[in-house]
């Protein structure tokens, strides 16, 4: 049976503190919810961790410890404002679910609703969409030091697909330096409609004719 544990201190030994806990009273998987003045953390006991303590990450029992670590996992509640972190190396917040859909929602039944990213020291700001390993990978990206937008594909390598550049509103696909509202760089140059449809196009893509002037036609 899995236990479920509170503390008020996180280290020292004493009444309250979670490493008062002695290590052979514990299972792995035991839960404990730490009540400090700066926040309340969540933390998973796990057996065979080993770990070396490095609080408030991970913290080990004073008494009869061996391998066994409370891993944080992280739910901290600031005047309505919870922030969520997990250990897992490269993140601060897994989701994780097998079988069914995984949903994260956002919901304000009073004002509005948003899913903000910030970084405080002007870095790389990203929503990311991912497969298994690295191909296939998209991300709409602030760029560090900028205020332009920038859609990236990591397909074979990463590439920038698209920008919206903010001093001047343009939108840039296919270009990381965009000269008007929209700037197409790379549309296929054929003679005429049928020249196109010959060339693989179909009814809706772009083309252009390579004449002066040098239209921009739709394929019919």
């Amino acid at each position: 049976m899995l236990n479920f544990y509170g503390a008020t201190a996180l280290t020292g030994g004493g009444t309250g503190a979670l490493d008062k806990l002695d290590g052979d009273d514990l299972s792995d998987k035991d839960g404990a919810l730490v009540i400090l003045a700066t926040g309340i953390h969540l933390y998973i006991l796990d057996d065979d961790s080993g770990a070396g303590e490095n609080s408030p990450d991970i913290i080990a029992p004073d008494t009869n410890p061996g391998t066994k670590r409370w891993i944080r996992v992280d739910m901290n509640y600031f005047a309505g404002d919870i922030e969520m972190a997990s250990i897992v190396p490269g993140t601060s917040l897994v989701i994780s679910r097998t079988g069914g859909d995984v949903n994260l929602k956002v919901i304000s039944t009073t004002d509005n609703a948003n899913l903000i990213v910030e970084t405080e020291n002007n870095e790389y700001a990203s929503f990311m969409w991912t497969g298994t390993g690295s191909a296939g990978q998209w991300s709409f990206t602030r760029v560090a030091n900028t205020l332009d937008l920038r859609f990236y594909s990591w397909a074979g390598g990463i590439g920038e697909v698209m920008r919206l550049q903010y001093s001047t509103g343009f939108v840039g696909i296919n270009t990381d330096d965009p000269k008007s509202f929209l700037h197409v760089a790379g549309l296929s140059i054929y003679a005429d409609n049928a020249a196109a449809i010959v060339g693989g196009l179909t009814a809706g893509a772009f083309y252009r004719t390579g004449a002066d002037p040098d239209p921009v036609c739709v394929v019919h």
